[in-house]
């Protein structure tokens, strides 16, 4: 309960900095935040990240909502069971569905932070979420998710050992 309150909490931020973003900036407006380093500005996404698919803008709706489809239907068969895996699908889920809305409601996402030291495109709070998200999940199962393996490995050990043991 406390990861949906979570996702819920994160969407919410990803949605209040774009409703601001909306009101301060109009479209391709830019303020400095740190010189050289960060500003602030508005842009509008109708693709993916840098732009992606910019012309079938639905293929994002259509694949968020698969997603999360899917992920009901495979979560309530195989619980998260460690608190990374948790953390990081609500860290996913908020920045989806945050972008998601967006797509929906405005036919575009709300990108607004850049990152002026680097080449790097504009993005959004939700953006954050999922890429920080993504990195907690990578965490999870290269470096924590060993038991399952193991656990199926010796399933199987065990059933092929009791059908040739009769």
């Amino acid at each position: 309960m406390l990861y949906i309150v979570l996702s819920v909490v994160l969407f919410a931020i990803d949605q209040l900095t774009k409703l601001a973003t909306v009101k301060v900036f109009s479209e391709g407006d830019s303020q400095i935040i740190i010189n050289g380093i960060l500003s602030f500005s508005r842009h509008h996404n109708t693709g993916g990240p840098w732009s992606i698919f910019d012309s079938f803008p639905q293929i994002f709706v259509i694949m968020t909502i698969l997603i999360l489809i899917a992920e009901i239907f495979i979560f309530k068969k195989y619980p998260l069971k460690h608190t990374i895996s948790k953390l990081s699908c609500s860290l996913i889920n908020a920045g989806a569905i945050g972008n998601l809305v967006d797509r929906v409601f405005r036919g575009y996402v709300v990108d607004m932070i850049d990152v002026d030291f680097i080449n790097y495109p504009t993005f959004n709070f939700a953006d954050c979420c999922i890429v920080v998200g993504c990195i907690l999940m990578c965490v999870y199962v290269i470096f924590i998710d060993r038991e399952p393996k193991n656990e199926l490995i010796d399933q199987g050990e065990q059933d092929g050992q009791n059908n040739s043991g009769v």
